[in-house]
């Protein structure tokens, strides 16, 4: 069983990703199928914000 504090850590970071742009959180291409890494572009960076 997890603590409330665990719960309401876990609840505010998914509210924060939620505030975020859809562009900001969807960064992968649509035609990327997620089993051919090759096929992502080398020039998209991915940064944590």
């Amino acid at each position: 069983r997890h603590s409330e504090y665990e719960l309401a850590v876990v609840r505010w970071s998914l509210e924060k990703l939620a505030e975020l742009p859809l562009e900001q959180r969807e960064i992968e291409p649509e035609d990327y199928d997620g089993f051919h890494p090759e096929r992502y572009p080398p020039t998209v960076e991915v940064v944590k914000v």
